[in-house]
């Protein structure tokens, strides 16, 4: 009878260890997939993250391009307004020359006196083209200094742009990185 009480005695300690054992296998089995659920949604967060920074890094292309494609638009504009007084200038140089030749002709063909009135009309007609040409000039140079300006406004957007989708991609990639490591560690 000690002897069977002894062999339950034995196989009741047999089945407490044995039930130990399994307790700690399923509490580590649970630890492992707190383990899991944790890295699988640290990779989710890390794919959204990577996906957030490439629509960002997207966006900023197209805007460093817009601005390219302004500063090309700027630059032909200016080369515009400078050819646009180029050939103005001329127009005007070519009516004072035809208003001088016109009166220098009259004059030649005048009393004296008409020869001081045209005179004054050669040396009126004198000023007033050298202010139509000091206005074409500032005119010019007005225009030239807004589009430079608006041009050096550009690059200088260009270049911060360009800085951002540096660290951007810097971050993709970092991010890209992470993504693959969490993937690793889920598998």
């Amino acid at each position: 009878e000690i002897s069977g009480l002894l062999d339950i005695r034995q196989m009741a300690e047999d089945q407490r260890v044995y039930l130990e054992v399994k307790i700690q296998e399923e509490v580590e089995l649970n630890d492992l997939r707190k383990d899991l659920e944790e890295a699988v949604s640290q990779a989710k967060e890390a794919t959204e993250m990577k996906g957030l920074l490439e629509k960002q890094l997207t966006k900023l292309e197209g805007m460093y391009e817009s601005n390219q494609g302004q500063v090309q638009l700027l630059n032909a504009e200016l080369e515009a307004v400078r050819t646009r007084h180029a050939e103005e200038t001329e127009a005007l140089q070519a009516a004072l020359r035809e208003d001088k030749t016109r009166l220098t002709a009259r004059m030649e063909q005048s009393s004296i006196e008409e020869k001081k009135k045209l005179e004054k009309e050669i040396e009126r007609v004198k000023e007033q083209g050298e202010r139509s040409m000091e206005v074409l000039d500032a005119n010019r140079q007005q225009q030239e200094r807004v589009l430079r300006k608006t041009v050096e406004e550009n690059e200088r957007g260009m270049a911060a742009k360009e800085d951002e989708m540096r660290r951007l991609k810097e971050r993709l990639q970092r991010a890209q990185e992470e993504e693959q490591a969490k993937r690793e560690e889920v598998k």
